[in-house]
């Protein structure tokens, strides 16, 4: 299971995608492909957001060394 999985803000993101992908296929032929598409391609990129930048927790720190 990936580590984001879990996350409040991953489901609460998801939740919106789907909520809003119900409701932008009931917008009229225009507004579907233009409105409908920003709000859609919007609310992907905060999943992904989130799915390709895990919280602090999770990233390991790495350490530089400089040599004297």
């Amino acid at each position: 299971m990936a580590k984001y999985d879990n996350l409040p803000i991953y489901k609460k993101a998801l939740e919106l995608t789907v909520y809003v992908e119900d409701v932008a296929k009931n917008f009229s032929r225009y507004h579907k492909y233009t409105i409908g598409t920003r709000l859609r391609d919007a609310c992907w990129e905060v999943v992904t957001g989130i799915v390709n930048h895990p919280p602090r927790q999770f990233v390991r720190r790495k350490t530089l060394y400089k040599h004297c």
